[in-house]
């Protein structure tokens, strides 16, 4: 089952690092949000075209501006538009603070919520199989 994850930190950076990689629909999308929501916006449409890319295995091979990807107002509903070959589902999930994680798989099957385990625990995990 093809996957994909994208794990960033939501920071402030500079939107106008969009024209390098988002087509003119997404700076479009982006533009109209209110000024306080681009951040948050910019942050959901790059993890959702990273995990895209990792999913289908095209990774930095694909051209993030030959597709693009419109984020619902819910957080769940995205739409493709180019490159895409077979149906792939999405779902985000805010992971502590600062932190959101952005999941695209083949099969729309996906936890309500991610486990977060430390170096010690998967290490302790490991040890017993």
């Amino acid at each position: 089952m093809p996957i994909g994850i994208d794990i960033e930190q939501i920071k402030p950076i500079d939107l106008d690092i969009a024209e390098r990689f988002f087509t003119s629909e997404e700076i479009r999308d982006l533009k109209q949000r209110p000024s306080g929501n681009q951040i948050g916006y910019f942050y959901e449409v790059w993890m959702l075209k990273e995990s895209y890319i990792k999913a289908t295995g095209m990774g930095l091979y694909c051209d993030l501006k030959s597709f693009s990807i419109k984020a619902g107002d819910d957080g769940i509903s995205v739409q493709i538009k180019g490159c895409l070959h077979q149906p792939f589902y999405f779902r985000q999930y805010h992971i502590e603070d600062g932190y959101k994680l952005s999941v695209c798989a083949s099969v729309n099957s996906f936890p309500g919520t991610v486990t977060m385990l430390t170096v010690e625990t998967m290490t302790g995990y490991l040890d017993q199989s």
